[in-house]
């Protein structure tokens, strides 16, 4: 699992609350945690891939020429070399052959509906699609501090990351330690659990994240 914002995203809000605590390598570890424990919740309130992977399904045909898969595929920047989709036909009985379909003869829109003119013949989990779902976080720990990457997170769905990240930061203030957090260094990276401070996801930032939830097909 990787970031859904930028680590300098994080620096900018929460070094307004005092400017007079420099960062420290600690601060920065604590803050990528806190990120990665926030997408990870970020794609839970969304149902949804929000952090490009591979994605292999199973379903069933019915005769139809079209089918709604589980992940929606919109505005989502498909992996370097990789197609949007590869699909087979699924042998159901032994040896369960996977039969590779040219892909000239389907289509995967941006809401996850994939076309198939010639009909996705009757059966149970008979066809199988290879989809890249999510965005492309290459680089969300590395470009602020001089790496390469292409992070390719829409600038509201990161914001958005980014605002709720620094909620949770606050939540978790109180604790013996840093000036600007409120938290321990060791409590937080030895002993402490992250998650117990990601419990939601406030309003304000639900705004953002709303044209990102995944929206059931039927």
């Amino acid at each position: 699992m990787t970031g859904l914002c930028l680590l300098s995203e994080v620096r900018a809000i929460r070094g307004s609350d005092d400017p007079n605590v420099p960062h420290t390598g600690y601060l920065d570890e604590i803050y990528k945690r806190f990120i990665l424990a926030t997408s990870r919740y970020a794609a839970l309130h969304c149902h949804r891939v929000l952090v490009q992977q591979q994605f292999t399904e199973y379903f069933d045909g019915n005769n139809s020429t079209e089918k709604y898969l589980s992940q929606p595929n919109r505005a989502v920047p498909i992996q370097v070399g990789a197609p949007a989709a590869v699909l087979y036909s699924h042998g159901i009985v032994s040896p369960f052959t996977d039969t590779l379909i040219a892909a000239t003869e389907y289509e995967l829109f941006d809401d996850g509906m994939l076309r198939y003119p010639a009909g996705f013949a009757c059966g149970k989990r008979n066809y199988k699609c290879i989809y890249y779902p999510g965005f492309d976080t290459t680089g969300w720990d590395t470009i602020d501090i001089g790496g390469s990457g292409t992070f390719l997170v829409p600038e509201d769905l990161s914001k958005a990351v980014a605002m709720q990240t620094c909620i949770n930061l606050k939540k978790a203030s109180g604790k013996v330690g840093d000036a600007r957090l409120g938290l321990s260094a060791k409590g937080i990276l030895e002993t402490e659990s992250i998650e117990s401070y990601v419990t939601g996801i406030e309003p304000e930032v639900a705004e953002f994240l709303a044209q990102y939830v995944k929206v059931t097909h039927y």
